[in-house]
């Protein structure tokens, strides 16, 4: 039988990987629609939420926006009042490689690679 304490941890580390495994995915879905053009952030929420229809907060947006910049595959740069997102080569060669091999399962393991790379 399993412990109280050991229940609550799994169902944490559970929780944990869901979030990724959802980040992942979202991931994918926004260095793919920036290949096809550059966005400013309200404009991609607008593509996520109206041709996709996801729906997309701006806070859950904008954080996996700055996540991929940190790892290097967006730049995000200012144009006037707004900020311009676009890919850089290491996201471009990322999504490429992705969209070649048409394979969801190989697809997500790419894109979650950097995401699962830290797990505590």
């Amino acid at each position: 039988m399993q412990s109280l304490g050991s229940r609550k941890e799994e169902e944490q580390a559970l929780k944990r990987a869901h979030n990724r495994l959802v980040a992942a995915y979202l991931r994918g879905i926004i260095l793919s629609r920036l290949k096809k053009e550059q966005l400013s952030g309200y404009g991609l929420l607008v593509k996520l939420n109206k041709e996709l229809n996801l729906c997309v907060g701006p806070g859950t947006l904008y954080s996996n926006l700055y996540a991929l910049e940190r790892l290097g595959l967006v730049k995000i740069s200012a144009s006037g009042r707004k900020r311009v997102c676009m890919l850089t080569p290491k996201g471009e060669t990322i999504i490429d490689s992705v969209q070649e091999s048409k394979s969801l399962r190989h697809t997500l393991f790419l894109i979650s690679q950097e995401v699962f790379s830290n797990l505590e």
